[in-house]
């Protein structure tokens, strides 16, 4: 991984949209047995959410090879597909932030009316709060609730990267909703090529005021528990008539900080922190790892243009220069993965740890991007397979040891995004477990717990285990999933309803 240690970013706007075809090598990263600090007997499991954005079906090596598409170099990223559970029916929403909203809540966007991509959205006449509603139960609040009621230690909570589902309120930032530390940006994209400082870390009256913190959302914050405050904090506790005592806490832990020159390799080194500092034996960790990466803009270190590390040229690309450049930042986020799972496993963690791989959407396919879907039609934004059928595996120690040995495993089990915090919270806590998150609420708008589903599939891929529901995506796009057949159906306007076998 001698790439990943560049830390010259290559800044590019690009100006050529292409589709693309694509296949892979494969390749491997160390694996061994635990190394240091073993977890204690009967602990719950670590949980790792790597979340890449925008990234396309035909991007990853396991999907790539079977298209005949050779370009594609993901081998760390291949070899725990292959090592664990490919996920070959997983949903997303068609963008962004619905998605991640259903993925940590366990609800349908439907109930997350004001999630959009313009989370900065406000209007002080009407009191709206873009993104998630302050007061959501999430994965994290969930996980907590279920480790002190199991009476083991609370699960530490932490996350980098896009949150991208709130920050005009402080209860809708990752610390207001259940996440212990953050490192990242709030909005849909954080631009750092041209130069651009968010803040300082002067007097902030304006951008620290309670009622709009619109100006604060493009900013690259950290939020930590630790005992030292802000330095406008003594501004912020002045504001008690307008904040409650949890969003004063909130502000005050949360520190502007001057963006990186290449964010994904920012967050990366600290989740590499993270991992490799907590302490195991006193509770186990659940953390989320969100890349800009594949979004634009497409930054990544710019040794990845550079000769292999043999010697060789690189196989080019079959036609443009940001065709070439889409596949390096391809290969850098194949490292990033590989280098997070060795700090798990130098951790001594990898036995106890579960990782879920996903994309947030579809690929996108406009202005500056060549992101690859093939063969799904359609791309971010709409609602064919190609704007929301992901790449999507399960890995990690606490999976293999869950499986035969020496097989490649695949589930045509259909998961959708809502499905997501429910089944992590039956995978730590067994049965009964999304109680934590849900309560009660079942339906078409709420997840389920699908592992059982998911691991009875992998014996015969052809002849999936099946949960026949009704799934609700919005007014507009739901699935109808029966034990032979699942059905989409999109609203199209003018000319009504399309079924869809998938």
């Amino acid at each position: 991984m001698k790439h990943i240690n560049a830390l010259v970013a290559i800044c590019t706007i690009f100006v050529v949209a292409s589709d693309v075809t694509a296949s892979t090598k494969s390749g491997k990263d160390a694996k061994g047995p635990p190394t240091n600090r073993p977890t204690t007997t009967g602990q719950l499991p670590n949980i790792l959410i790597f979340l890449v954005d925008d990234l396309g079906y035909n991007q990853v090596g396991y999907n790539a090879e079977l298209t005949g598409n050779n370009e594609i170099e993901t081998p760390h990223i291949d070899e725990h597909a292959n090592s664990g559970i490919i996920v070959n029916r997983g949903y997303m929403t068609p963008w962004c932030a619905p998605s991640r909203s259903a993925l940590q809540t366990g609800r349908t966007n439907s109930f997350n009316q004001n999630v959009s991509n313009d989370v900065w959205s406000f209007d002080d006449s009407i009191g709206f709060v873009g993104g998630m509603p302050p007061g959501t139960v999430t994965l994290a609040k969930a996980l907590k609730d279920l480790s002190r009621n199991r009476n083991y230690g609370e699960y530490k909570t932490s996350y980098v990267g896009k949150w991208g589902i709130g920050g005009t309120a402080w209860a809708n930032t990752p610390m207001g909703m259940g996440y212990d530390e953050f490192l990242g940006f709030w909005g849909d994209s954080l631009e750092s090529c041209d130069g651009w400082d968010a803040f300082t870390t002067s007097p902030l009256p304006r951008e620290f005021q309670p009622s709009v913190l619109t100006k604060a959302v493009p900013g690259y914050w950290q939020q930590t528990n630790s005992s030292v405050d802000n330095v406008v904090c003594p501004y912020i506790r002045e504001q008690s008539d307008l904040l409650t005592a949890e969003e004063i806490h909130i502000a005050c832990k949360s520190t502007p900080k001057t963006p990186p020159k290449l964010i994904d390799l920012d967050i990366m080194e600290e989740t590499v922190r993270i991992i490799v500092s907590h302490d195991y034996a006193a509770r186990p960790l659940y953390h989320m790892h969100a890349l800009q990466l594949m979004h634009l803009p497409m930054q990544y270190p710019n040794a990845y243009d550079d000769p292999d590390e043999a010697g060789k040229e690189k196989k080019p690309a079959t036609n443009t220069d940001l065709r070439l450049s889409t596949r390096n930042a391809m290969r850098f986020v194949d490292d990033v993965f590989g280098n997070i799972t060795q700090a798990i496993k130098d951790a001594g963690q990898w036995h106890n740890t579960i990782i879920l791989f996903s994309s947030d959407n579809g690929g996108a396919v406009y202005m500056n991007t060549a992101n690859n879907n093939f063969p799904l039609r359609g791309s971010k934004f709409n609602a064919f397979e190609g704007g929301i059928r992901v790449p999507q595996f399960l890995s990690g120690g606490w999976i293999e040891n869950s499986l035969p040995k020496g097989q490649n495993f695949k589930s045509n089990t259909y998961v959708f995004a809502l499905d997501w915090a429910p089944t992590l919270l039956e995978m730590a806590g067994g049965p009964g477990s999304k109680k934590y998150l849900l309560g009660d609420w079942k339906g078409a708008s709420y997840g389920n717990e699908l592992w059982k589903y998911i691991k009875n599939s992998i014996s015969d891929p052809n002849k999936p285990s099946q949960l026949e529901r009704y799934v609700s995506y919005s007014l507009d796009l739901y699935f109808q999933v029966t034990k032979s057949t699942t059905t989409k159906m999109m609203y199209t306007g003018d000319s009504g309803v399309s079924y869809q076998i998938v």
